[in-house]
């Protein structure tokens, strides 16, 4: 073909039929971009958990090109003879000569799953038919009517000031911790809940000493990755951090002394980050684990001019 002329094959990558008007590949079940190397939409079958490449549903023939096609858009087809599992150990793509058999046969359970799912939500419709304003009642389905696991709520319950600096540390030749001892309670913010202010002046406390303030949260839907406390690290700063802070059942106690009693009022922010692992049906769209992360905010008043 001379240089310049327009090409007129249409039958492009896998012999696949592209569209002139978006670029895209038509495979089929759903279209391929052969600009980005991937489906354009996830695969309707869900892989397995025995080939983690066959649980990225937009992945081209499970990331092995070349060995393998795909030319309905559901499954590899090796290119000669048997290669290695594409939805197991012992589970080959399809060779050209069985492929519609295992076609119908993936299609059919597709199809029973889809079934099972209209008729669960048929049945929840119709003894709640006062549902959400979509029709559907509780968790979406997907796929295999496995609900996707919320995503985790991290809640700040309080902000204790303790009687003890080294309250909760171990301490003696068993490492008892020392008991713990909330003497009063932070404020929170009535419109976010995550400020709290803490009056530090109590009897049983110095002040001007170190201080431990005990933060208590819980997580709803995940399991804790870190907690961490920080502060502003200018000059200027009334509060200083005195050390790490320590994990404690249901939360935990920092150390703060003052730096500057003159200077402006710097909060101390406590930060929570939360891990969770994604929903078998939405991985492969991003990381298996995921993080949210919530900070708490908390000002410490110190004398009758922070009141």
């Amino acid at each position: 073909m001379l240089c310049g002329a327009a090409d007129s094959n249409r039958k492009k990558f896998t012999g696949y039929e592209r569209d002139a008007e978006t670029g895209l590949d038509f495979a089929q079940a759903r279209y391929f971009s052969s600009t980005e190397g991937r489906f354009t939409s996830a695969d309707s079958l869900l892989g397995s958990l025995a080939n983690p490449q066959s649980l990225n549903r937009y992945a081209y023939v499970v990331n092995n090109p070349l060995n393998s096609t795909d030319p309905t858009g559901h499954l590899p087809v090796a290119v000669t003879g048997p290669a290695p599992g594409a939805w197991g150990d012992s589970d080959s793509p399809a060779t050209p000569g069985d492929l519609p058999a295992r076609y119908e046969e993936e299609i059919a359970g597709i199809k029973a799953v889809i079934a099972a799912d209209e008729a669960a939500r048929s049945a929840a419709n119709e003894s709640d038919p006062h549902g959400d304003e979509a029709g559907h009642s509780g968790g979406e389905a997907t796929g295999g009517g496995e609900d996707v696991p919320a995503e985790p709520q991290i809640v700040f319950d309080s902000v204790e000031l303790l009687d003890d600096p080294v309250a909760g540390f171990p301490e003696g030749p068993l490492n008892v911790p020392r008991p713990i001892h909330p003497i009063r309670s932070a404020t929170a913010d009535e419109f976010n809940p995550n400020q709290f202010t803490l009056d530090v002046d109590h009897p049983k406390v110095d002040p001007g000493g170190i201080l431990a303030i005990r933060v208590k949260f819980h997580i709803i839907d995940g399991d804790l990755d870190t907690a961490t406390v920080d502060t502003a690290t200018r000059e200027e700063r009334r509060w200083r951090v005195a050390g790490q802070p320590l994990k404690v059942e249901g939360g935990l106690i920092f150390t703060a002394n003052v730096y500057d009693k003159e200077a402006k009022i710097n909060p101390i922010y406590v930060t929570v980050r939360a891990t969770w692992t994604a929903s078998i049906w939405e991985r492969g769209k991003l990381n298996d684990v995921r993080y949210k992360t919530a900070r708490a905010e908390i000002r410490l008043l110190i004398g009758p001019h922070d009141r």
